[in-house]
């Protein structure tokens, strides 16, 4: 089993959270990377879907919106990013077969990435961390 994981602050809007991004692709696959991006829970979430899909693109990989409904999609998927939003409202619309597939395309080594909120409610997979 390998899990891999990519936990952020996004409310860092500055240059480095720029370069976090762009690890974060480079950890996806680089050019060969399929990023899903999944903004449920989020205020505007067609817009800040729409901003990160840019981003991702605009470093060389491919990027979609992640279809709640389709976890099919997982399959050819790289990565996943899950935009900060509420943890409640994440949890609730995120169906449980997503759930259960992320699980076991992380499992397979399906880099997850967001705010540890956003991933833990969307993925149900636990994080443990230390404040220090």
């Amino acid at each position: 089993m390998t899990r891999a994981l990519f936990i952020v602050d996004d409310s860092d809007r500055t240059a480095a959270h720029e370069e976090v991004l762009r690890e974060f692709v480079e950890l996806a696959g680089g050019v060969d990377a399929l990023i899903l991006v999944c903004g449920l829970a989020t205020d505007d979430a067609p817009a800040v879907e729409a901003d990160y899909i840019d981003r991702f693109t605009g470093f060389g990989a491919r990027a979609t919106h992640l279809h709640t409904d389709q976890p099919d999609q997982l399959e050819k998927a790289t990565a996943v990013w899950f935009i900060d939003g509420d943890e409640t409202t994440m949890h609730d619309l995120v169906p449980d077969n997503l759930r259960t597939e992320l699980r076991r395309r992380n499992d397979e080594g399906l880099l997850i990435g967001g705010t540890g909120t956003a991933v833990t409610s969307a993925s149900g997979i636990d994080v443990e961390h230390d404040d220090h």
